[in-house]
């Protein structure tokens, strides 16, 4: 029981820390867009990209 919480704990540790990295991967990645790569995707489409 208790491997099974400590489990549970490093896994959703693990999973946060990743979904962290990746969000601030893609928000340095549109960062760098020009305003002509902005208006192709579309700001909203992009908000929506880094905040999931």
């Amino acid at each position: 029981m208790v491997c099974v919480v400590a489990a549970v704990y490093v896994s959703a540790r693990t999973a946060m820390a990743l979904g962290r990295d990746l969000r601030s991967a893609v928000f340095a990645r549109v960062r760098t867009f020009s305003g002509r790569e902005v208006g192709r995707f579309g700001a909203a489409s992009l908000i929506t990209r880094t905040t999931r």
